[in-house]
């Protein structure tokens, strides 16, 4: 029982976060907005992939968490996907996880972990730590275009 006391206030934070992105979601969904905004985006001439990650990475850096944001992009990115019938679902989540991970910065709660861990001044965390997140989802939005090219 100690031990499963313990566990329960990170359990809560992580739900609260999952939570909090699903109800965003939801009223981005209900309200009409994340329609309105994938129809606005798919005018745009540009790769849906790159698309996706897009707005995956700007919901990153707005909210800070990489959960929320790709909770919300999803609820943006999946009414444009009919128009793109060969596009298969798995890689445009690929697409939003890689832009998902882009831009950790002071609203993002691995980013304080990292930076106290290492005991990084918030400078040095946001030259080493967000660089580093801004490099691996160029490399993963990379390594996606190249997925979609093969399959």
């Amino acid at each position: 029982m100690k031990y499963t006391e313990q566990c329960f206030g990170p359990v809560a934070g992580i739900l609260l976060v999952i939570g909090a992105g699903g109800a965003f979601n939801k009223v981005l969904l209900d309200s009409g907005l994340g329609v309105k905004l994938g129809e606005i985006l798919t005018s745009l001439d540009m790769n849906s992939l790159l698309l996706a990650w897009f707005v995956a990475a700007i919901m990153r850096f707005s909210v800070g968490s990489a959960t929320v944001s790709m909770m919300t992009s999803a609820g943006i990115v999946l009414p444009m996907l009919p128009q793109y019938p060969n596009l298969d679902p798995a890689i445009v989540c690929l697409a939003v996880g890689s832009g998902a991970i882009c831009f950790s910065h002071v609203t993002d709660s691995g980013f304080w972990i990292v930076k106290e861990y290492f005991g990084l001044t918030v400078q040095g965390a946001l030259k080493s730590y967000t660089a580093a997140t801004c490099v691996a989802s160029l490399t993963a939005i990379s390594l996606t275009l190249l997925i979609a090219q093969i399959l």
